[in-house]
């Protein structure tokens, strides 16, 4: 529990910007990428990318994390048919505001999901470099999601698809005054 509190501090000190979706014709990501980032699914029909971030934590975004909704995840890295794997709880970022998300503005849309076991081998959490914090203008960075392809066709999500791109500057970051 202190590693989420832990967790759960050092993402409220985060730059928050606003993000776009990525849709129309990403290439499918590496197999590889399937130990690290996948698909969440909600009691209400939702479906989500999220990033194992521990053995046992999952990052996702807080507009993925309803209150009142049960999750699992699908495992597609161990190589068998789809199996669904339990989340036990999940918290958002205590500054997200569901409202300034539908009206496009900025709010820390970010989500720590607690699964109910720990996960083996082939998952494997992703690392992050916190030295190379903050990303600089011009640098590349590879992001992968499950959602859709093509905007307003629900049926064309559900593959995992990586895109490289370049970070533009001119953006400010919301500030936390506490950090």
């Amino acid at each position: 529990m202190h590693r989420l509190r832990t967790l759960a501090a050092a993402l409220a000190c985060l730059p928050i910007a606003p993000a776009l979706a990525i849709v129309g014709g990403a290439p499918p990501a590496p197999a590889s990428l399937t130990r690290s980032v996948v698909m969440v699914v909600g009691s209400y029909g939702t479906l989500c990318t999220a990033s194992l971030i521990a053995r046992d934590l999952l990052l996702t975004a807080a507009h993925c994390a309803q209150p009142v909704a049960q999750y699992q995840f699908v495992d597609t890295a161990s190589g068998r048919d789809l199996v669904l794997k339990e989340v036990a709880r999940g918290g958002r970022h205590p500054q997200f505001e569901l409202k300034r998300l539908f009206a496009h503005l900025p709010t820390a849309d970010l989500a720590l999901l607690k699964l109910a076991r720990p996960l083996a081998p082939p998952f494997s959490p992703l690392q992050l470099d916190t030295r190379a914090m903050p990303v600089g203008s011009g640098e590349l960075l590879t992001v992968a999601g499950y959602g859709v392809a093509v905007r307003g066709k629900s049926d064309s999500g559900g593959v995992l698809r990586a895109a490289t791109l370049v970070v533009a500057g001119g953006t400010r970051p919301f500030a936390n005054p506490a950090c």
